[in-house]
C-alpha cells in the first residue's frame, strides 16, 4: 500500500465491539505507533493501557467531564 491508497483508504472508528483485546495484540501495535513521526518531532506520547475496573471508572469519569461542559486543555504548542 503506498501512501496515496493509504488515505484513500482511511476511515475513522466511532464505536467498538464489546470483546476483548489480547495484550499481545496491544503491545504489537504500541510497539509499530512509537515507530511513527512526530509532528515537529516533539515525541509528546505516553500510552497507558488500562483493562476491567479502572477502564469502565476512566470511561465514566471522561464521559461526565465531557457532558458538564469541561475541556481538556494541550499540554505543549503543537507549532
Amino acid at each position: 500500500m503506498n501512501v496515496k491508497q493509504a488515505l484513500e483508504h482511511r476511515k475513522s472508528v466511532r464505536a467498538y465491539a464489546p470483546r476483548k483485546v489480547e495484550r499481545s495484540l496491544i503491545e504489537e501495535i504500541l510497539r509499530s505507533a512509537g515507530k511513527a513521526p512526530s509532528g515537529t518531532n516533539t515525541q509528546p506520547w505516553k500510552a497507558i493501557v488500562v483493562t476491567g475496573e479502572k477502564k469502565v471508572q476512566l470511561q465514566s469519569r471522561l464521559e461526565a467531564a465531557f457532558r458538564s461542559g469541561v475541556r481538556g486543555k494541550m499540554d505543549y504548542l503543537y507549532y
